[in-house]
């Protein structure tokens, strides 16, 4: 092969490999071949995101002296209409697990429970368990309101566990069934990749 010929078989296969990716690139957008077909995210995912704010979330006061909760920072909240029966106590027991096997990452996370009603007399001593829990009551109304993707019967009866970002955004949520390991992956998913809170 003379000179010129292997100069233009380098410029050739330089030009074509400079634009192999391109091409590579359009066959995977155009016929999505390659792209996994799996979920990244073990959580329902809300797309819009729901605004935590659009609540108007009061805290409850409880016998101890509480700080004023941070809202711009991110939050795993559970729902219940004031009885928190059983199955309610057993998801906020799992939400404070989850919190705490965050390990260094659970400052960075609060852990809440937003009720529609009263909180029962019985409970106090349940709560007294729970010191870093923050309760918020919120109008019964607002929450029927807030989302059509998930009804206010199903957060309250099933006890949904929603996370929220620092800005307030709700883009994940978790029904009854859902093992708390799938929450604590999410989160420190997030946590990892969030530039906020």
């Amino acid at each position: 092969m003379t000179n010129s010929k292997k100069s233009k078989f380098m410029m050739i296969s330089i030009f074509g490999l400079s634009f192999l990716p391109i091409l590579l690139a359009a066959i995977v957008y155009f016929t999505g071949w390659g792209i996994p077909q799996g979920r990244v995210n073990n959580g329902a995912l809300l797309n819009p995101p729901l605004d935590i704010k659009q609540l108007t979330l009061n805290e409850i006061k409880r016998n101890e002296k509480l700080i004023k909760p941070n809202m711009n920072t991110w939050w795993l909240l559970t729902f219940d209409n004031g009885s928190c029966d059983s199955a309610c106590q057993k998801k906020v027991w799992e939400v404070r697990q989850v919190n705490t096997a965050l390990g260094k990452n659970q400052e960075r996370v609060q852990h809440g429970l937003i009720v529609t009603g009263a909180l029962t007399q019985t409970l106090q001593p349940f709560l007294k368990d729970y010191p870093g829990l923050t309760i918020f009551e919120v109008p019964l109304k607002q929450l029927e309101a807030w989302s059509t993707t998930i009804t206010s019967q199903q957060l309250l009866s099933e006890h949904y566990i929603v996370i929220a970002d620092p800005l307030g955004n709700v883009m994940l949520y978790y029904t009854h069934d859902k093992n708390p390991r799938d929450i604590l992956e999410d989160l420190n998913k997030l946590l990892k990749y969030s530039t906020i809170g």
